[in-house]
């Protein structure tokens, strides 16, 4: 199997499968992401009209406002932990050629709720830091405890396991990993980009248009949100396949 050689996976193959996974089930993964990416729409939505309307002064974000951040930025990455948590346990019946149902990725993701909630805070909490450090550390950060969500739904292991898995997991691939990060990058910001021009033809044509901002802006980012998840599950098989020989009803097969 090319994919096993060395223990070493394919961005390229990571990159495709992504894609067939998503689209394949892109009714099931794209409502639950827009339901949990609809919250944070509306808040952008208020905070740019907020700004309209305050653009005389500027001054450094108040007590309040920096709780409101602090708050927002948690209840992101619950959404994330939450739909990568689901993501994960669709991505593995589509794997074996099965049709994923909604209802098995809500349990599977509830089922281990808080495993996932705490490892994807302390998985953000401890990227930011190391960003804020110098970018490099918090890179680091990120390739070794990539897989640590889909270890702790699909292995179970604990808080701290899913990290040490994670590492042990990711070793010897991190640099495969940071380029199907990197083009995941890309892809979202030429989204966002695409986005932002039909937004601003948009407006110069017809004026003031809230409705088809927000529309474009939850679509777009319900989209790059399940593509990031979509990415991290498919990696963490690729990599069980690599390093564990994986075989699960023929799963691995998908990886050659």
């Amino acid at each position: 199997m090319a994919d096993t050689v060395e223990g070493h996976i394919r961005i390229g193959r990571i990159i495709r499968l992504g894609f067939r996974v998503l689209f394949r089930n892109i009714g099931r993964f794209g409502l639950l992401a827009l339901l949990l990416m609809a919250p944070f729409t509306l808040v952008d939505l208020f905070s740019a009209e907020e700004g309209v309307q305050s653009t005389q002064t500027v001054a450094l974000p108040s007590a309040g406002e920096w709780l409101a951040i602090a708050l927002l930025t948690a209840a992101y990455i619950v959404a994330y932990a939450f739909l990568t948590a689901a993501v994960t346990r669709g991505t593995y019946d589509e794997l074996r050629s099965q049709r994923p149902s909604l209802m098995d990725c809500l349990r599977a993701a509830l089922s281990r709720l808080l495993p996932v909630l705490l490892v994807g805070a302390l998985l953000a909490w401890a990227w930011l830091l190391g960003t804020l450090a110098l970018i490099v550390p918090g890179v680091i950060v990120l390739l070794m405890f990539y897989v640590a969500v889909p270890v702790a739904v699909v292995e179970k292991p604990g808080i701290r396991a899913s990290f040490s898995r994670s590492r042990k997991l990711t070793k010897g691939n991190r640099w495969r990993i940071l380029g199907v990060v990197v083009l995941y990058g890309l892809i979202a910001g030429l989204i966002q980009l695409l986005v932002g021009i039909v937004i601003g033809v948009l407006g110069y044509v017809a004026g003031n248009i809230p409705l088809a901002f927000i529309l474009l802006n939850w679509a777009s980012t319900a989209f790059n949100a399940v593509l990031f998840s979509t990415f991290v599950a498919v990696t963490y098989f690729a990599l069980r396949v690599a390093k564990d020989g994986l075989d699960t009803d023929g799963l691995a097969a998908v990886f050659e």
